[in-house]
């Protein structure tokens, strides 16, 4: 594990912030409008994101706000405050969000968000959401798993709905439907309130004792890594963003 997460930063390191950038509409980089095709992965981050090209490989996309209106060949990784996915997803479609909307036909859905909205066609879907919506023009090939507050299915889901919601406002045409009810969003909200202050505190003294120990044992290496780092804001949201998905992982 400690090998793969090594590789990966370097590669992050090395790869360029934002590949063939048609529009950037400030010095700061704050809203990257991607309107050509790109023929390999991009990595783009910024306050708005849009990417108009298709992109003939992956996609990594970050930003407050990030549109995908252009097809992606791989896997598509986005991470926002508001996502909306217009194109068309060959691969794996992972959010994470605020609010997604997801209007383009996907290979499936890997999400967590607040609130998602889906009205394209997938194969199938595994969230977890504040709120799930399925939309009339939605079809789900195989199968929803799927942990909300609220949930509403006005699409097709032609195989099995594993469903647990706080409320269900219409289950609408499913294949195989499992449900259970569950209070554990309420009950979670609540307990996690009067530990938040504890958990944070104890995990900015485990930081601070991690990254001094980090910078005593590997000098060399950290100050490497700071000055290829203070080049780009991009790559340091980049190396966080794919650090957390190997974590995940």
């Amino acid at each position: 594990m400690k090998k793969i997460i090594t590789v990966l930063l370097l590669l992050a390191l090395l790869l360029p912030s934002v590949y063939a950038a048609q529009n950037v509409n400030d010095d700061g980089q704050k809203v990257i409008t991607i309107e050509n095709d790109v023929n390999d992965d991009l990595f783009v981050s910024g306050d708005q994101v849009t990417v108009n090209g298709n992109i003939n490989g992956d996609l990594f996309a970050a930003g407050g706000q990030v549109v995908v209106n252009g097809n992606v060949t791989g896997d598509a990784y986005v991470a926002g405050g508001n996502v909306t996915i217009n194109g068309q997803i060959t691969g794996g479609l992972i959010v994470g969000a605020g609010q997604a909307i997801i209007s383009g036909k996907t290979g499936k859905i890997i999400a967590a968000c607040g609130d998602l909205a889906i009205k394209g066609n997938t194969d199938k879907i595994i969230a977890g959401a504040g709120n799930v919506k399925i939309y009339p023009t939605s079809v789900v090939e195989r199968y929803a798993y799927i942990s909300t507050g609220g949930f509403e299915n006005q699409g097709t889901i032609n195989g099995e709905l594993n469903l647990s919601a706080e409320q269900l406002i219409d289950k609408g045409n499913v294949g195989t439907f499992n449900y259970q009810q569950n209070t554990m969003g309420r009950d979670f909200s609540k307990g996690m309130r009067s530990l938040g202050a504890i958990f944070s505190i104890l995990g900015a003294i485990g930081m601070l004792v991690l990254g001094i120990l980090i910078i005593h044992l590997f000098p060399k290496l950290f100050f490497t890594i700071e000055k290829e780092v203070e080049k780009d804001t991009i790559v340091r949201t980049i190396i966080g963003f794919i650090l957390i998905i190997t974590i995940f992982m």
